[in-house]
């Protein structure tokens, strides 16, 4: 399986997902999270340039129909102040089509209500959203695992519920975007199916030769065992001369709605769908493809 040529089909956008520490994730490559997916000993290294583009968290609520964004914006910025004196806010769109007669129309793009509070760190590395419908938390690379984070994820996450006094949860999720570099040969061609155990296959046609222009492959996923659900995309973003870059999203989410808001009862739910991305991950990428990540110096 080839691929040849440039294509963008992937935006990614800080804190607009609605599109991986080493030793703990997508990290690259725990000994821990290695000995449950790898077969042979061979314990890689810690990846000094690990894949992750952005770590996001969300936590979708139910709120009071009494909690309105507008009325939450300066006690959540007091609180976050300090860490993220950044503030954005996002507006839900409206789109109104008009006809005028059989052939002419008209279409108007009209901002709509407040959707989210986005508070970014200084350096616009670290994200958390107050959003109409949850909390997220977003971070960008450098990425050191999520051990790191879950302090602040659960010190902004009860703020948000101090603030938002959500009514119950219905969704938690945890998404990992990963940059995958894959050298061109020396033909400008890369052999997708050294680097990828699932991904995209094109169809054999007698007489002529087919060669990947870009492509975008999905997959969901229900895991019967857990009740967990996963999405997976693999897109191409782009090529230089020496290199093509492949996005690997992996969403995995648990859809159980739940009244327990505490700290407490959701970290088990995030580790569980951690450990779930990353059985994912590794069994996605072929040994040569991890290679890419472990062996360098």
């Amino acid at each position: 399986m080839r691929v040849l040529g440039p294509l963008q089909c992937l935006n990614i956008r800080l804190g607009n997902w609605r599109p991986l520490d080493l030793e703990d994730d997508n990290s690259l490559f725990s000994i821990l999270s290695l000995l449950e997916m790898v077969s042979d000993e061979r314990k890689p290294s810690r990846a000094p340039h690990p894949p992750i583009v952005e770590a996001i968290v969300d936590i979708d609520c139910v709120l009071s129909p009494r909690s309105k964004l507008e009325d939450l914006e300066m006690s959540a910025r007091d609180s976050l102040r300090e860490k993220y004196p950044l503030l954005q806010r996002r507006f839900l769109q409206q789109f109104q089509i008009h006809h005028q007669g059989e052939v002419k129309s008209k279409n108007d793009i009209e901002e709509g209500s407040l959707d989210a509070l986005l508070f970014r760190s200084a350096d616009n590395l670290q994200l958390t959203q107050f959003r109409r419908t949850g909390f997220s938390f977003n971070r960008l690379a450098p990425y050191h695992g999520m051990n790191e984070y879950f302090p602040e994820i659960e010190r902004t996450w009860n703020n948000y519920r101090l603030i938002a006094d959500p009514l119950r949860i219905g969704r938690i999720g945890l998404r990992m975007i990963n940059r995958i570099e894959l050298p061109l040969d020396q033909s400008g061609i890369v052999e997708l199916d050294s680097f990828f155990k699932t991904g995209p296959r094109l169809p054999v046609v007698e007489g002529r030769s087919l060669t990947f222009t870009g492509f975008l492959n999905q997959h969901q996923i229900f895991v019967k065992d857990s009740g967990d659900y996963a999405d997976i995309s693999l897109a191409i973003e782009g090529r230089s001369e020496e290199k093509i870059s492949v996005i690997l999203d992996i969403n995995a989410f648990d859809k159980r709605s739940r009244e327990e808001l505490d700290w407490e009862e959701i970290e088990p739910v995030l580790q569980s769908l951690r450990s779930l991305k990353n059985q994912l991950f590794f069994n996605t990428l072929t040994e040569e493809c991890l290679n890419l990540y472990t062996c360098q110096s």
